[in-house]
């Protein structure tokens, strides 16, 4: 059954990011309550899967999303068996839409149309930095704070934001979630090696 996620600028899995966050100590970053369950991230997914990038609003996101869920399957040892592609019938579809209403970004950039809000990097690095924040959200991230450094830290204008890249802090995360019982069937499927098929032999 195909399951579409929706990426509503910055607020859809964790709320916090279009809205007043409170920068308290987390032992853990995993997204918790609010409708999400942990065994809905896309690292649930089996081999032969697809997930697609479905841009129906022109929001001029597509390709930032689509290599920022590369990059995240990518940590999470999610090979090129998943398929990722622009594409609105999939095994997990993303969704972006464009919000209509006025929101207080936080000083971050806007996710899906690249305009600015008061954000102290070049204009060319807040396509990646914001897909793959939000990203992260998708896969069941929530925010971090306390100076660490993580994609999911937007505390000081990005500054702990790891140049919008993934950090040490939030490979171990990923590492911690993937050791969780959730996802213990699914990483038996991915530990298996694709199979070769041999080259038929000529008469």
């Amino acid at each position: 059954m195909t399951t579409k996620i929706s990426i509503i600028l910055l607020m859809l899995f964790c709320q916090a990011c279009g809205q007043a966050d409170s920068s308290v100590s987390r032992a853990s970053n995993f997204l918790e309550g609010g409708g999400w369950e942990i065994e809905e991230s896309p690292y649930n997914l089996p081999p032969g899967s697809t997930i697609g990038v479905c841009d129906q609003d022109d929001t001029v996101a597509t390709q930032y999303v689509l290599k920022a869920v590369r990059l995240w399957l990518d940590a999470g040892g999610r090979d090129e068996r998943i398929s990722v592609k622009e594409t609105c019938r999939a095994d997990r579809v993303i969704l972006l839409s464009k919000l209509t209403e006025k929101v207080d970004f936080y000083g971050r950039a806007h996710p899906l149309t690249g305009n600015i809000y008061n954000i102290d990097v070049p204009n060319q690095w807040a396509g990646h930095w914001t897909a793959n924040h939000e990203i992260g959200h998708v896969f069941g991230f929530a925010h971090i704070f306390n100076n660490v450094i993580s994609i999911m830290n937007s505390d000081n204008n990005g500054a702990f934001m790891n140049g919008g890249y993934l950090s040490d802090y939030d490979r171990a995360e990923i590492k911690r979630m993937l050791s969780l019982n959730h996802f213990r069937a699914v990483n038996v499927l991915w530990a298996k090696k694709p199979s070769l098929t041999a080259p038929a032999t000529p008469l």
